[in-house]
């Protein structure tokens, strides 16, 4: 599903206050709560819906894959599933978008918006996916929940892992999962053929392809441009070539409107495969060093008895800020992780959050372990030097953070 744009409502709010921390903030130019460059289109919710008038029915030409390549998109469909996640204080099971599995022993991926609670603002805390049961496209009964491993919230990529099967724990190693092989971008051309699939809203519990091309390839920005129809609900889902490689996922859709919002036209996006394999590297690289010399960068603690994961989890960032001449604990200090080497800009903030009255904080999103760019600053009376480093995050990493006193102009 296409989420409005991240600047938008709550999320402007909340990452607005961020940067007006850290940096002068420009105001996006919004219409109708939605910004014309960066809208997501997301499903109706029975509380708090809200919708994108983006995904206008427009003429698609005809494709005409060959037998064989049609043959490849549909052994593609299996791995392709839907994302459930449990909604409101009654925890109930709600539709959120597309997911597709990219290793047989239960990696998956889908956006990060598709997991994320805008309203709660955090991650959902039970999240499952769906695959095809007995039909060659039908979504099964059976459901495997999910827990978070990666994230890329600059990018809208997540990565999640099966733990359980149908209510039981899931042992990786002996999970055999349809999933689809990574193609390789640099290998794509312009109106090459391609084929979305996902779980649209609309679309009942059944997949629903589209047929295109790739209309553009933008390397540096890890875009793909498609003429592809992506509905409301296809946002994670696959997109794959006529050999049924993934070649991205599918993300968002930008209009073009006239000021009487006539709309023009429509480009959907697609997030590159090659930020996926990045991921997944990531991930494995994790998981092979911890086989080799665990190191607390590299690994994350696991209980007695239990064999090692194969795949580094992320962790939340703690810390106390302090006044690095008496040591006493400073309230009311915003702190932000980002991007290692990253300069203070929105695309680069990956979390942050705030110290309480024992200058004690907990970054809001979980991140993996690994080198980041420590940013702090101190809202109040007392003015204090802007603070920033570049740190190492472990599982067990606990930083503390000594502002010192601004010198007098």
């Amino acid at each position: 599903m296409f989420a409005s744009s991240f600047l938008a409502g709550r999320r402007l709010v909340a990452l607005g206050a961020v940067l007006t921390f850290f940096l002068p903030l420009t105001s996006p130019r919004v219409a109708n709560g939605l910004s014309n460059e960066w809208s997501y289109a997301a499903p109706s919710r029975q509380s708090g819906k809200f919708i994108d008038k983006t995904q206008e029915k427009t003429p698609q030409p005809a494709r005409a894959l060959t037998d064989d390549a049609k043959a490849r998109v549909r052994n593609a469909v299996p791995a392709v599933g839907l994302v459930m996640a449990e909604i409101g204080d009654e925890r109930k099971l709600a539709y959120r978008g597309s997911a597709v599995v990219v290793r047989s022993d239960g990696i998956v991926v889908t956006n990060h918006h598709v997991i994320y609670d805008r309203e709660a603002e955090k991650i959902y805390e039970g999240l499952y996916i769906r695959l095809r049961g007995e039909r060659e496209n039908a979504a099964s009964s059976a459901s495997y929940r999910l827990e978070v491993v990666a994230l890329d919230r600059p990018r809208d990529l997540a990565l999640l892992q099966v733990i359980e099967a149908d209510g039981k724990k899931s042992a990786r190693a002996k999970l055999n999962l349809a999933s689809l092989e990574l193609g390789d971008e640099k290998k794509l051309e312009l109106l090459d053929d391609l084929v979305v699939i996902g779980f649209p809203e609309k679309g009942g519990a059944s997949a629903t392809l589209s047929v295109g091309v790739v209309e553009g390839i933008d390397l540096k920005g890890g875009w793909i441009k498609t003429n592809a129809r992506l509905l409301h609900g296809n946002s994670g889902g696959a997109a794959v070539n006529s050999e049924g490689k993934l070649i991205g996922i599918a993300t968002k859709v930008i209009s073009d409107e006239t000021e009487s919002k006539v709309t023009l036209g429509m480009i959907g996006y697609l997030r590159s495969v090659d930020l996926v394999r990045e991921m997944v590297e990531k991930l494995q690289e994790a998981g092979r060093d911890k086989e080799k010399s665990p190191s607390p960068a590299q690994t994350v603690a696991h209980s007695a008895g239990h064999d090692p994961a194969p795949a580094a989890h992320a962790v939340t960032v703690r810390g106390i800020v302090k006044d690095a001449r008496t040591g006493n604990p400073i309230a009311g200090a915003r702190v932000g992780l980002l991007v290692a080497g990253g300069d203070l800009d929105v695309a680069n903030i990956i979390t942050w959050g705030g110290t309480n009255a024992d200058g004690k904080f907990a970054l809001e999103k979980p991140v993996l372990p690994g080198k980041y760019t420590l940013r702090a600053k101190v809202i109040g009376d007392v003015a204090y030097t802007p603070y920033g480093v570049e740190v190492e995050i472990g599982p067990d990493t606990y930083l503390i953070i000594e502002m010192n006193l601004a010198r007098e102009q």
